[in-house]
């Protein structure tokens, strides 16, 4: 059960907790000296696997690296995975494939992992939906001698990580509501509500920072909710304006979460002058409420070229036996007039 300011509300939303995760960089490592590059292909978790590539005459050796997301519908995930392919072509020699494992659908995960072992790809990057149901396939894979690295957080045993630091994350964007209170509420008497996702406690940094530094600055967090869609942000941000019609700030574990809550302050006609909305992530429905200049002000945005990238990276290095194979993608505070708002609209609208 979830409590608001003290009452308990139903948890009936946790079934659609992982629906927006990311949840969203280049490092050097030469793969080999060719400049041609394989096209990437997306391998469906029930389909036979695809045929072997043909190597580019000047390349000394391909590689097949493979990334499976818990939600590759999700935005952000879309993007990740094109920045990858990116970052693939960029080095030349390299075959990206991406699965199609939807809601975190174990079975769809599972049986792509099934498909990559069975064609003896070089490389696996993976969020695992559950790792001990996932162990069985990286016992195959170590045997195979297939580099498995995990996606987001660290796992014992796994060659390497790409993932993100959270807890910079929501440093970033609880600063910058504390500091537009201090010119909104000079007086004090602001109230917030913050998004959690209590089935992913490795992501608790986005929550857990922004409660602390708000409380801090003597600001009065009056729900803390699991959300991480736009229907929750939506529904769970009705729900407490109901309660406190004065709620001024909402800080989302996720850009969909704030998303939906900025729908929530349109929809209600509540003065956006008096409102501060900030996400994380740094998905396009974000970056494009916080362009309107309404509510949405900020999002800690994870730099996804960096992060799409990391996942070669990590892989090659795992491969060769060289190179660093952790890496951690930093975050930035993007608002209406700092960050680079337009520039990082259009890296996403170039993906197509």
């Amino acid at each position: 059960m979830i409590r608001i300011n003290g009452s308990r509300m139903s948890g009936h939303r946790k079934s659609r907790l992982t629906a927006a995760l990311v949840l969203a960089v280049a490092l050097p490592l030469a793969a080999c000296s060719s400049t041609a590059s394989t096209g990437a292909t997306e391998t469906a978790a029930a389909e036979p696997a695809a045929a072997e590539p043909t190597a580019a005459p000047s390349c000394e050796k391909e590689y097949t690296i493979a990334f499976s997301h818990i939600v590759s519908e999700a935005v952000v995930v879309k993007a990740v995975r094109s920045f990858a392919d990116l970052r693939a072509a960029e080095l030349g020699c390299i075959t990206m494939l991406h699965d199609n494992t939807t809601g975190g659908n174990l079975e769809q995960q599972t049986a792509a992992l099934d498909t990559w072992i069975n064609q003896g790809v070089d490389a696996i990057v993976l969020l695992p939906v559950d790792a001990a149901s996932i162990a069985p396939y990286k016992k195959r894979a170590d045997a195979a001698g297939i580099a498995m690295s995990t996606y987001a957080f660290p796992i014992e045993g796994y060659c390497g990580n790409a993932g993100f630091d959270a807890t910079q994350s929501g440093e970033l964007i609880a600063d910058a509501a504390i500091e537009w209170a201090k010119t909104a509420y000079p007086n004090g008497g602001a109230k917030a509500i913050v998004s959690s996702l209590s089935a992913l406690p490795l992501l608790a940094p986005r929550w857990e920072v922004p409660i602390k530094k708000l409380k801090d600055a003597g600001i009065e967090v009056v729900a803390v909710q699991d959300g991480a869609d736009i229907a929750s942000g939506l529904e769970i941000t009705e729900t407490t304006l109901q309660a406190h019609p004065d709620l001024a700030i909402v800080i989302g574990l996720n850009d969909d979460f704030a998303v939906g809550a900025y729908q929530a302050f349109k929809n209600a006609k509540i003065d956006p002058e008096k409102v501060f909305i900030g996400g994380q992530d740094g998905s396009l429905e974000g970056l494009e409420a916080i362009k309107e200049g309404k509510h949405y002000r900020a999002t800690s945005a994870i730099l996804l070229d960096q992060l799409g990238a990391s996942i070669v990276d990590i892989s090659l290095a795992c491969i060769k036996g060289e190179g660093e194979t952790n890496v951690s993608t930093p975050a930035k505070l993007v608002t209406l007039t700092e960050g680079g708002l337009d520039e990082m609209i259009a890296s996403f609208k170039s993906l197509g």
